[in-house]
């Protein structure tokens, strides 16, 4: 600081750096670079720099009593704050300067800053306003406190809002409840109310016919019987309800409906026909004969997928049966005999011959397609 006050010209931090480096070099390094640059930063932020100068309150800290000349320099430039505003007939209040932190945060409760600048605009308003009410003021600290800030008095059109709000203030008020009692009969609510038994539910009448509590229903409804009373559970439409859920039993399974389709009827029908008489034949053919393939081979070849679609299609339409490769979900391919019947959605239903069933055979799974050797 005493370098800097010594300067007749501004000094920035690398100038200064090397003048202490000069100065102190076996104290030089990163750290003090960034020393001297968070204390520009520092001082800029402060007002005991500008320009890479010192400012006034910053050259009264290198004297005796720094604290208490920075301190006066620093006030004789900050502007007076004031403990007064200006209310209007519109509903707004001007600051002709800073507020006085007490008053200020009074303000901020009572009115919406509208505009700053040398001047501040605040604006009352009934929400505003309603934010008093909601910290705990009452009507009388609202004009006290405005009265006290105004050099103009009140408007009355400012007294009679504060007035009807407070007057409207808390009509609808709202609470937190886990349970209430409803009777009809006023003398037992008194009874209940005064039953000592019933101390621990806390009880509170909001009505001559209402109890409230913060216990659970489930609570207050044994509390009430083992007290002596007869409850009954209500639902919010006031309809009587059981709170003991019945026994749980098992229910029946229901007959699954299957649905069978009329489309390609005629095809299948013709197909598991086929296959039944081709079964018929398999059973009375002698054992251990195996199904030749196309070309003596006991493989299917594989085939494209345009080639496998193609060659279904025309089977489908020749009714004739085909020879396929297909994979099982493991991935382990095995051949089969089939008769299609129709294809769509990625797959073919087709009679198979092994199961002698009609079954769907996803396209994806067919690695091969070929005509059986007659």
């Amino acid at each position: 600081m005493q370098q800097l006050a010594a300067a007749t010209s501004p000094v920035d931090p690398a100038e200064l750096i090397a003048i202490l480096d000069y100065s102190q070099p076996r104290r030089s390094g990163e750290l003090r670079s960034q020393v001297v640059h968070a204390t520009y930063q520092e001082a800029l932020l402060l007002g005991l720099m500008g320009a890479n100068s010192l400012t006034t309150p910053g050259r009264a800290l290198i004297g005796p009593d720094s604290s208490t000349e920075a301190t006066s320099a620093i006030t004789a430039l900050m502007p007076v704050e004031i403990g007064h505003v200006l209310i209007q007939a519109d509903l707004t209040m001007i600051a002709p300067g800073p507020v006085a932190p007490e008053l200020a945060r009074k303000l901020r409760l009572l009115a919406d800053v509208e505009s700053r600048g040398h001047a501040t605009v605040y604006r009352l308003s009934e929400q505003s306003l309603r934010r008093a009410f909601d910290a705990g003021w009452d009507a009388a600290k609202v004009h006290e406190v405005l009265n006290d800030a105004s050099t103009t008095g009140l408007p009355q059109p400012l007294s009679y809002l504060i007035d009807d709000l407070a007057r409207r203030h808390g009509a609808i008020r709202v609470g937190a409840a886990s349970a209430y009692l409803r009777c009809d009969n006023e003398g037992t609510i008194g009874t209940i109310l005064g039953d000592r038994k019933l101390r621990g539910l806390h009880l509170s009448q909001t009505a001559p016919n209402i109890l409230i509590s913060q216990a659970t229903p489930h609570e207050f409804m044994a509390a009430l019987r083992d007290a002596g009373y007869a409850p009954a559970a209500e639902s919010p439409d006031g309809s009587v309800v059981v709170l003991r859920p019945d026994e749980r039993r098992v229910r029946s399974r229901q007959a699954r409906k299957v649905s069978a389709g009329r489309r390609d009827s005629d095809a299948m029908i013709a197909s598991v026909i086929k296959g039944l008489r081709s079964g018929d034949r398999a059973a009375r053919a002698p054992r251990g004969e195996m199904v030749v393939g196309p070309a003596g081979t006991n493989e299917v070849p594989r085939t494209s997928s345009a080639a496998t679609l193609s060659a279904l299609r025309l089977a489908i339409a020749e009714t004739t049966p085909v020879w396929i490769g297909y994979a099982d979900a493991d991935g382990t391919t095995t051949e089969q005999i089939i008769d299609p019947i129709r294809m769509g959605g990625g797959s073919v239903t087709a009679f198979d011959h092994r199961t002698e069933q009609v079954k769907n055979f996803l396209v994806s799974r067919i690695s091969g397609v070929a005509p059986l050797t007659p």
